[in-house]
């Protein structure tokens, strides 16, 4: 989780922070400069306006210090949508040790970003470059709820942690998302989800001890208790460059069959849920060197009025290959390629999920991969737009890469004359 920023040392704008002495004139000769490029990746996702929001940023704040100069400082605006920044620092007192800080912060204030560098020495007119990394200091919890029961009135998520307290708390819907902001990297607590009646009578609940770090992934099981029985659910923390972590918290609520582990090794790759008529489909990657065999898979639908199970009978998928399901109109484009169109995915633009099993001739059945996704701009996920698949911004071998939604684009490759969008099977 690093923002990556290169300096180099020009330009105007340097406010002095007064503390002891004014600065003392200098002449043309005295004096370096700092050009400082900034880019921050994953550009094109817009700041969220509704509760599920993720931790964000709107300053780029930039200082110079050393022991023989009063400190300077430069801040500009920015946000998650801008990826370059180019900001010139001009008239840095020459001298040895001048320490380069750089932070990000929201509005109100709170550090979002931060790290630090040192040029051992600035000689007079000179221009020099400077590798600067910020690391996140806050991050976010993402949680999503499956099968919530009609019972249910409200869901309240609360990560108690040292002397601190962050909560958030969500009407009742059947495929329900929160977040939590501002989770500090480090902190270590319990977080807790409550499902409560109209009455505020707990329905179903689950805590764990749980510790936000940004700079590993880690995978937890969670499970919510209900009438004496569990249904289980999967707790996930992932790690992104440039942007500050999130821990994404799913689970199927009314169900007593647990979604299971991600065991892979196929992966869900790409999504098309608003689309003409019938014509959604639902792309499967083989990220392995080797020709996958399945007896049967099974793709599960959360949320779908009609039957939430398709089956895929004596399927075969080459080497990192494809294999796509959809409905009977799913646009195929130029070439042949691993098509299925016998499923009615029953996809929309406001969420739904999908959990991807096999089972094999002896009866077993395993977890392969799912995901939820969302067509409403939450948490990271792209915009939906008619006719435009999603796809992930790389092909991973880790299934989980997929459960966030930073990880999706909207595709540009006009499939064949379909006038849709996408890159099925490809």
């Amino acid at each position: 989780m690093k923002l990556s920023i290169s300096l180099r040392i020009a330009a105007a704008g340097i406010i002095v922070c007064g503390c002891g002495e004014l600065p003392q004139e200098v002449t043309r000769g005295d004096v370096g400069t700092l050009h400082v490029n900034v880019w921050i990746s994953k550009p094109g996702e817009r700041v969220k306006a509704r509760r599920a929001m993720e931790t964000n940023w709107r300053k780029l704040i930039l200082q110079v210090s050393g022991e023989d100069m009063d400190t300077m400082r430069d801040t500009s605006q920015t946000s998650m949508t801008e990826s370059y920044h180019q900001i010139e620092l001009a008239g840095i007192p020459a001298g040895k040790n001048r320490i380069v800080q750089g932070w990000t912060e929201d509005t109100d204030g709170a550090r979002v970003h931060g790290g630090s560098a040192t040029v051992a020495e600035l000689e007079p007119d000179q221009i020099e470059t400077v590798a600067l990394a910020l690391d996140a200091y806050l991050g976010s919890i993402y949680i999503v709820l499956g099968d919530v029961p009609p019972t249910i009135d409200s869901v309240f998520a609360c990560f108690a942690f040292d002397n601190d307290t962050l909560w958030d708390r969500q009407e009742r819907s059947g495929l329900l998302e929160m977040c939590i902001d501002k989770v500090p990297d480090g902190a270590s607590g319990n977080l807790i989800i409550t499902a409560v009646d109209a009455f505020g009578d707990t329905l179903h609940e689950d805590f764990k001890t749980f510790a936000f770090n940004a700079g590993i992934n880690q995978s937890l099981e969670a499970e919510f208790s209900a009438n004496n029985h569990t249904a289980s659910g999967e707790l996930t923390a992932q790690v992104y460059l440039s942007r500050p972590g999130v821990t994404v918290v799913s689970g199927l609520v009314g169900t007593e069959t647990p979604v299971g582990p991600e065991l892979g090794p196929l992966i869900i790759s790409e999504i098309m849920y608003y689309a003409v008529g019938d014509s959604d489909y639902v792309e499967f990657y083989n990220p392995t060197d080797s020709t996958l065999f399945f007896d049967t898979l099974m793709l599960e639908v959360v949320g779908t009025s009609s039957s939430p199970m398709r089956y895929f009978y004596n399927v075969s998928i080459a080497p990192n290959g494809y294999f796509v399901i959809g409905d009977s109109d799913a646009p195929r484009g130029d070439g042949a390629w691993n098509l299925d169109t016998t499923a009615v995915l029953d996809l929309t633009t406001t969420r739904r999920w999908l959990i991807l099993k096999s089972r094999q001739a002896d009866g077993s059945v395993g977890t392969i991969d799912w995901l939820a996704y969302s067509g409403s701009d939450d948490q990271g996920w792209p915009s939906k737009s008619r006719l435009y698949s999603i796809e992930l911004d790389s092909l991973p071998d880790d299934p989980a890469y997929n459960n966030y939604g930073r990880n999706w684009i909207s595709a540009t490759t006009e499939i064949g004359s379909s006038e849709h969008f996408g890159t099925p099977g490809h």
